[in-house]
């Protein structure tokens, strides 16, 4: 298999510091001989604890992944629709068995899934067969620095995984449902996947960081810059910098005010890149 390295990071929205809300994505990266894997996760921005929701759901998805790729190599393709069919099943039975455990005389099943377990999911796997981009709700895909468009949803309300356990408007509708798009390695160069909060991120290029005369900087500069990953904290601390805020001086207004960060919501990346060989 052709070799890509993964790194990724994440940031709390300022409007949810604003709000004294909680960062309310999630990130997972796993690295083995035989595949990689990167998801980020976003949780419902309505629900009181989505935030719990998320971190589960990543690892539900990676365990479950992990097993359909142990179980199914050479019978079943990750690349095919039954494969993800699969993992959307094993998740949502999780999910069922984890809400069961927790529900009381005042909390029923409905409550504990709206409030715990709505996350969107976006995510790639690579192996021998190929790259897999993979979805369920909204977020942001570049391949090769080409955006994959995930959305967008009506009302900006996206179908979430455990909508499958509830009776929604999505019902029926054909989109609970992982989507997928396949990448042939050797046609892959870059990536990077990111919640709905990397929008506000790309939009940012060309603004100045808070007190600074230094700009955001193109997206790419995530997968092009190898200090993203010799350091794998580097991308968090960059997404810090571009959301911090300082005190500035407006100049035509002759008073201070506070120059805030550029990500209003929540925003977190996984990006990587084929390793070339020298020579």
């Amino acid at each position: 298999m052709e070799a890509f390295e993964l790194a990724g990071g994440t940031v709390i929205g300022k409007d949810h510091i604003r709000t004294g809300k909680a960062n309310q994505d999630a990130i997972y990266l796993e690295n083995n001989e035989n595949w990689s894997l990167g998801m980020v996760a976003d949780g419902c921005g309505s629900s009181d604890h989505s935030e719990i929701g998320a971190q589960i759901g990543v690892r539900l998805v990676a365990k479950s992944i992990r097993r359909q790729m142990n179980r199914l190599l050479g019978k079943v393709s990750y690349n095919d629709q039954k494969f993800w069919n699969r993992v959307s099943s094993d998740v949502t039975a999780d999910i069922r068995t984890q809400v069961l455990q927790m529900c009381q005389i005042d909390e029923d099943f409905e409550f504990l899934v709206g409030n715990f377990y709505l996350f969107t999911i976006v995510g790639v796997l690579i192996a021998n067969q190929g790259a897999v981009f993979f979805s369920f709700g909204d977020g942001v895909i570049l391949i090769n620095g080409e955006k994959t468009a995930l959305g967008p949803f009506l009302k900006n309300a996206p179908p979430y995984l455990a909508y499958q356990l509830l009776e929604t408007v999505f019902s029926g509708s054909g989109l609970l449902n992982f989507r997928i798009w396949e990448k042939p390695l050797d046609q892959l160069d870059n990536f990077l996947i990111g919640t709905d909060g990397t929008e506000d991120l790309i939009a940012a290029a060309d603004k100045n960081l808070s007190g600074r005369k230094e700009t955001v900087g193109h997206i790419s500069q995530f997968w092009t810059e190898n200090k993203f990953f010799i350091n794998p904290d580097m991308a968090n601390r960059r997404l810090r910098l571009i959301n911090t805020e300082s005190m500035i001086l407006d100049r035509q207004r002759v008073e201070i005010v506070k120059d805030f960060g550029k990500l209003p919501d929540d925003t977190t990346i996984v990006f990587g890149r084929k390793i070339r060989k020298e020579g």
